[in-house]
């Protein structure tokens, strides 16, 4: 029993000074400095004024996981599921 004590007690210490250590060293004068991020240059402008061609009246978009895709179509190639088929036509 009091070495499993023995073992967590040491476990604590090393994971304390595992992360004490490391902020200690980087505190000290004269230790290396990180310089910031520098900034994401990507920029989006929204304006009243619509860009592009308008989507077609009744236009339904669909979209599928790549891993669900046999779920919708069923496994075999040679007869995709009809209920999908009708569902896109």
């Amino acid at each position: 029993m009091a070495q499993v004590l023995g073992r967590r007690a040491r476990n604590a210490l090393v994971a304390a000074l595992s992360l004490a250590v490391p902020g200690v060293l980087l505190a000290l004068p004269g230790a290396p400095t990180v310089a910031p991020a520098a900034p994401d240059p990507t920029s989006a402008t929204v304006t009243a004024q619509p860009i592009g061609q308008s989507m077609p009246a009744g236009f339904l978009g669909a979209s599928f996981e790549y891993r669900g895709v046999l779920e919708y179509t069923g496994s075999n190639p040679q007869a995709v599921d009809p209920v999908l088929v009708n569902l896109l036509k």
